[in-house]
């Protein structure tokens, strides 16, 4: 009887960690299969003095607001649209000078970033809504399944990577 109350209770927590590696392996699947999958979290519109693609001192203090947020963040990429009259030479310029000032001031990997010049801005400003940027730069800050992963589910990760395969010892069977 004891050895079949043992094995009942071995048997109870095998099906225990089972379910616990379940949920956790559904929780991975979940959030590898979001990884391409990009919300927008804030944007930010940076206007340029017209007929230059020089970043100003606004400019430089909306991004300087914008790269405190990403010290500690994970999982973000930052979408930069450039927009000017004067055609998409111009505006790829000003795209370019906040890039440059996202990476040499504030250290934001340059993998993060995803930059275009688009040109002349056609957008139509809707009902409520602020006047598009004819001659400037929209700044979009973005996460995926990463940044919102809680830290429980961070620390639930095998703490040393498993490397290479082995095989099972069977000499003592």
């Amino acid at each position: 009887d004891q050895h079949a109350a043992d094995a009942g209770n071995r048997a109870d927590k095998a099906n225990q960690v089972a379910s616990t590696a379940s949920t956790r392996t559904d929780a991975l699947h979940g959030t590898v299969q979001n990884l391409d999958q990009f919300n927008k979290v804030s944007d930010s519109a940076i206007p340029f003095a017209k007929g230059s693609t020089k970043l100003g001192p606004k400019g430089k203090a909306e991004l300087d607001a914008m790269a405190e947020k990403l010290a500690t963040e994970k999982g973000y990429i930052i979408e930069v649209q450039g927009y000017s009259g004067s055609g998409v030479s111009s505006s790829q310029a000003m795209a370019d000078s906040v890039v440059r000032y996202l990476v040499t001031e504030h250290q934001v990997p340059v993998y993060r970033i995803y930059r275009s010049g688009l040109g002349r801005n056609t957008a139509k400003a809707e009902e409520g809504q602020e006047k598009p940027i004819r001659n400037g730069v929209y700044v979009s800050l973005m996460h995926n399944s990463i940044a919102s992963m809680d830290s429980t589910s961070a620390t639930a990760a095998p703490a040393t990577p498993v490397t290479g395969t082995s095989t099972p010892d069977t000499s003592n069977r």
